[in-house]
């Protein structure tokens, strides 16, 4: 499977004030919406879960995931930075 890099990072400020995250490929998204699931039972976090997963299989784009994957973080009650300029 190819690289599927989001065009702009994302910084993500999850709910423990000493955890920020980058976020830089779908794969990246995934992995984080995946550890997280059970915490985050919700519609927006199932949506960003399928559309990244998607993404993965080729069948959707990387702007989906990203997309949907900023609604569930935020969804979620943290932050994120959607223009990288945290770094």
């Amino acid at each position: 499977m190819e690289h599927l890099s989001f065009h702009t990072p994302l910084v993500i400020f999850a709910r423990d004030p000493s955890e920020v995250v980058l976020i830089s490929t779908v794969a990246e998204a995934l992995a984080f919406l995946f550890v997280r699931a059970q915490r985050e039972d919700n519609r927006h976090w199932k949506a960003a879960l399928e559309s990244c997963r998607i993404a993965e299989l080729g069948r959707g784009t990387t702007t989906a995931a990203r997309s949907t994957f900023v609604a569930a973080i935020r969804q979620a009650g943290m932050l994120v930075d959607v223009n990288l300029a945290a770094i």
